[in-house]
Parts: structure tokens; C-alpha cells; sequence
């Protein structure tokens, strides 16, 4: 239930934001392509989290050694793993696709900012 939970809280966050950010902001500006990045893929994921971690710890009473989070330092190493991780898988498909014949080409297309695109 709680993963359930977690992708219906992300997806009606997903299309909020989807939807608002459509109305808002008008076609040829920069958060039509990199800045949407930012608040579109980086804010369902926390507020589902968040969402299902009050629903779960806060309103059904549950205690962190029943949800399994570790104390402060090991949790923070997890989470340094995990991020470590997804770096180097990043880094080795860009390696196999340059192995592959993909050309490199360092710079932003559009106008559009390092920052904006690779930070989600």
C-alpha cells in the first residue's frame, strides 16, 4: 500500500505541476525546457515521500525502528551510497554511449543552462 500510495501521490503532483506550469508560463521561455526540470522531476518524488512517510510514521503511530530508517550517520552514508550509485551508472551509460559512437558535445542546446538540465 505504501508504494501504491507513493506513485498515485507522485503522479497527481507530477500533473499538477504539469498542468500549472502549462498555463503559466508562456511557449519559448527557459522553464518550458530546463528550468521545469527542476520543480516538475525533482518535486513529486519529495512530496510523495514526505506525504507517505506523515501518513505512515505520524498518523498511523508507526516508530522509525518499525519502518526500518536507520539512526542520522548510517542513513546519511545510505543515502551517499545510493547518490554515488546513480552517479556512476550515469557515468557508465555516457561511457558506453561514447564507446558506441555518440559524439560529446559539451554545451547546452536552446539557450537552456548546465544547471537546469542535469541538476534533476
Amino acid at each position: 500500500m505504501a508504494v501504491l500510495g507513493f506513485y498515485v501521490v507522485f503522479a497527481v503532483v507530477a500533473f499538477l505541476l504539469a498542468g500549472i506550469a502549462g498555463r503559466l508560463v508562456p511557449p519559448g521561455h527557459w522553464w518550458r525546457s530546463a528550468g521545469r526540470g527542476l520543480i516538475s522531476l525533482a518535486a513529486p518524488p519529495l512530496v510523495a515521500v514526505l506525504l507517505l512517510y506523515a501518513g505512515v510514521v505520524w498518523l498511523g503511530g508507526w516508530d522509525r525502528a518499525r519502518i526500518r530508517v536507520p539512526p542520522g550517520r548510517r542513513a546519511v552514508r545510505g543515502v551517499a551510497r545510493g547518490l554515488l550509485w546513480g552517479v556512476g551508472l550515469a557515468g557508465a551509460v555516457l561511457a558506453l554511449c561514447i564507446a558506441s559512437g555518440a559524439r560529446l558535445v559539451i554545451g547546452p542546446p536552446f539557450g537552456e543552462s548546465f544547471l537546469g538540465v542535469a541538476a534533476p
